[in-house]
């Protein structure tokens, strides 16, 4: 019995334990070469990408290469090619300010038509190599917007930007005196409107112009004058308040503008 027990332990026992462990050896082995060809494909892909300028998407890729689970080779490669990137990628400072010189950490930059998160604030921002639109906002609206080129390298590039002022349309100034001579000969004429027209139909009505019968020469001759101060005094009324309304709705406000928009960097400024 003794002799059977020890067969079996040196024996079936070793036996056993490899047939159980052979399944996650060969499981370790499929994943060892997914692994090592994720990392060859990361290799070869963040050098097309820093052959066509893209420096962001092949530093991603150079990092993924370098992990401790690549092969050593590969880790060599990719190691050195991300230092290279990284010291090419270039990077810019916005400093954006008011017209008059003072700081705007609010001020919204977009770049290439996306909201560069911060970049206001006085973050560095990374940018792939070549020309960028760039697009700098203050919340009362007020933009400007330019296209930059920028080169491999350069580390930290500051762009100093000057917002103009908001334009907000001032009120308007006051009405001339012009409009209140206007206005006060309309009101005159319209109370000599009121007054003639209405003496004229009273003398007209008690004359008795409007009978059969008619009136005297000289009564009618009255109340035609009257009739004709009337006309004369709405004529005068009607043209002195439209003129006044004219010159009071046409008064242009003049709108000012403090500062000019100015972009540039240390060394030079571009203006536009």
């Amino acid at each position: 019995m003794l002799l059977a027990r020890r067969l079996f332990l040196t024996t079936v026992c070793p036996l056993l334990a490899l047939g159980l462990r052979a399944p996650p050896a060969h499981a370790d082995q499929g994943a060892g070469a997914n692994a090592e060809e994720k990392c060859l494909s990361a290799e070869v892909e963040g050098q097309k990408l820093q052959r066509k300028g893209r420096l962001l998407d092949a530093r991603t890729r150079f990092e993924a290469c370098s992990r401790a689970s690549c092969p050593t080779e590969v880790i060599d490669y990719c190691a050195k090619w991300l230092v290279d990137v990284r010291a090419l990628i270039p990077s810019v400072i916005v400093v954006v300010r008011d017209a008059r010189g003072r700081d705007v950490p609010e001020a919204r930059v977009f770049v290439d038509n996306g909201l560069a998160a911060g970049a206001g604030t006085g973050s560095a921002i990374e940018l792939d190599p070549g020309k960028h639109a760039f697009r700098f906002e203050q919340p009362l609206g007020a933009s400007v917007s330019q296209e930059i080129l920028i080169r491999e390298g350069d580390k930290a590039r500051r762009l100093i930007v000057t917002l103009p002022n908001a334009v907000t349309p001032p009120a308007r100034p006051p009405p001339s005196a012009a409009v209140y001579v206007l206005g006060a000969l309309g009101v005159v004429g319209a109370g000599v409107f009121a007054y003639a027209g209405l003496r004229g139909l009273s003398d007209r009505s008690s004359f008795g112009c409007g009978t059969p019968a008619g009136c005297t020469g000289s009564h009618f001759d009255q109340v035609k004058t009257e009739y004709i101060v009337a006309d004369i005094g709405l004529g005068v009324a009607i043209a002195s308040f439209a003129a006044a309304a004219v010159l009071y709705f046409t008064r242009r406000p003049v709108e000012r503008i403090e500062g000019a928009p100015v972009i540039g960097r240390a060394g030079g400024l571009i203006q536009f």
